[in-house]
């Protein structure tokens, strides 16, 4: 000790915790999936228009220690147009079965008009 000064007391070293808080995280988007199938099928709906839809999630990286979520929309839909179907479709039936009920589970011999 200087000047008449006296000892100190306890331990010569200390440690104290020192940046404890996290750091923050701002999130990210992953890729977008691909575009779902048109909501519309062939059939009935010819000159009709259907939605298609495709996500993404906010995990690229997650948002951490009140890190920003990511901005933006997670979801997305476009228009979209079934394949044209074919006009005129007549019941394939096997010769050994002549006889047998045409129903809608009937396989189809397809020709466009």
């Amino acid at each position: 000790p200087w000047n008449n000064g006296i000892d100190c007391q306890g331990s010569d070293y200390g440690t104290v915790p020192c940046n404890t808080d996290c750091c923050a995280v701002a999130g990210g988007w992953s890729e977008w999936t691909l575009w779902s199938t048109c909501d519309l099928s062939c059939g009935r709906y010819d000159n009709h228009v259907g939605l298609q839809n495709r996500q993404r999630l906010c995990t690229n990286p997650w948002p951490q220690c009140n890190g920003a979520e990511c901005s933006g929309n997670h979801a997305e839909n476009r228009q979209c147009k079934p394949e044209r179907c074919p006009s005129k479709c007549l019941p394939v039936i096997p010769r050994a079965h002549q006889h047998t009920l045409i129903t809608s589970t009937s396989v189809c011999m397809c020709t466009r008009f």
